[in-house]
């Protein structure tokens, strides 16, 4: 789905701190990190997750 999307890490990373819906279905995805303070660990697995496609 992301795969040629320069931008995609970006939004994943917002994503998976902020947390949201209709994306994959109407079940909510909780905010995982709404501060901010893991921002790095945010960033390791969704590079983990997008490089699983490779």
């Amino acid at each position: 789905k992301y795969k040629g999307d320069a931008g995609a890490e970006a939004r994943l990373i917002t994503k998976v701190s902020k947390g949201g819906s209709g994306n994959w279905g109407s079940m909510p995805m909780p905010a995982n990190d709404p501060a901010g303070k893991k921002r790095a660990d945010m960033q390791a697995l969704v590079q983990f997750i997008l490089g699983l496609a490779k």
